[in-house]
């Protein structure tokens, strides 16, 4: 009786450490074994949650446009087509002093990385000029991911996907080259001759010493 109860009491104590070892490992991996630390997400991918705001049309420089941001604010970033197969990808805020950064703009596993320039409106924003007919286009008009769009090294905004890009994208496919108000001839007035006015018309005088019939 006295041998048993010591036996008994290592099987226990052997059965609770397999269940506790069985509760603490991860599923077996035929690369990488028994004993390693279940993968953990990086901080970045954990830490990437859209943007608050939605997609909703708007007017820019007198052409439709499509903008994102929260209601009755300022838009974050907005889309405007320029009319020659491109369009126009606007991060709405003024940039740091010193050159402008790069832009780099990801959709899924396609991303690209664009020179921006200046908005030269009353509000600051930093352009870069996607073309229609390039892959970053055609995947955003195509995707149900996010958009991604990061200056330089900083932080991405992260923009929820939308049907409403990919019509606005195919609207800008299929619009006019911009008109060229301004530029087109047109007479002159004020410049053409004119006929004289009636008033200045010479009118002959009446003879003043001709004969006059005598009753």
């Amino acid at each position: 009786m006295n041998r048993i109860a010591p036996a008994l009491a290592l099987i226990l104590v052997i059965a609770g450490c397999a269940r506790s070892e069985e509760a603490s490992l991860v599923p077996p991996d035929s690369n990488l074994g028994y004993n390693q630390v279940g993968k953990l997400g990086s901080p970045e991918a954990d830490d990437r949650e859209p943007a608050i705001g939605q997609w909703r049309a708007s007017l820019q420089e007198n052409a439709q446009a499509l903008e994102f941001g929260p209601m009755g604010t300022e838009p974050l970033l907005s889309l405007l087509c320029t009319g020659n197969r491109s369009v126009l990808l606007q991060r709405h805020g003024g940039a740091a002093a010193g050159p402008l950064p790069a832009m780099q703009i990801e959709v899924g596993e396609v991303s690209e990385r664009f020179a921006v320039t200046a908005g030269g409106g009353t509000i600051p924003m930093l352009r870069a000029e996607l073309p229609l007919n390039g892959q970053l286009a055609s995947t955003l008009a195509a995707s149900s991911q996010p958009l991604l769009v990061r200056l330089d090294d900083g932080s991405p905004m992260i923009l929820p996907p939308s049907p409403l890009v990919a019509d606005y994208l195919r609207s800008c496919a299929t619009a006019p080259p911009p008109a060229q108000v301004g530029n087109s001839a047109a007479p002159i007035v004020g410049n053409s001759a004119a006929p004289p006015a009636s008033g200045n018309a010479a009118v002959p005088a009446a003879p003043a010493n001709g004969a006059q019939p005598r009753p």
